[in-house]
């Protein structure tokens, strides 16, 4: 679940909290991918009160991070935290999220 979008200028900050599953996965990449086709520079995605995500939000997020590359748009990822963190080093989204990621 998308919790709060702030933009200023030309980037992007959304704050994820709750569990992020199925039910709002696609919506969330909807969300996000409209977003990116406004034309924003960078993009950040804050996970600090996210406390449970599974194989379908990491899809989302993978996505998402898959059509930022392709318009030239610069994503960070933070605040990862318990389980969370845990499967981003597990599933080594931690490399591809790179040193923007530890937290």
């Amino acid at each position: 679940m998308i919790q709060e979008v702030t933009v200023k200028a030309t980037r992007l900050q959304v704050i994820w909290s709750g569990k992020l599953e199925a039910n709002d996965a696609k919506d969330i990449q909807e969300n996000l991918t409209e977003y990116i086709n406004k034309g924003y520079s960078a993009i950040c995605i804050d996970l600090s009160a996210l406390d449970y995500i599974d194989y379908h939000g990491v899809g989302a997020l993978l996505s998402i991070h898959k059509i930022a590359l392709q318009n030239g748009i610069e994503l960070e990822v933070k605040g990862q935290h318990g389980m969370v963190k845990e499967l981003f080093r597990l599933i080594r989204l931690d490399k591809v999220f790179g040193k923007k990621q530890a937290n």
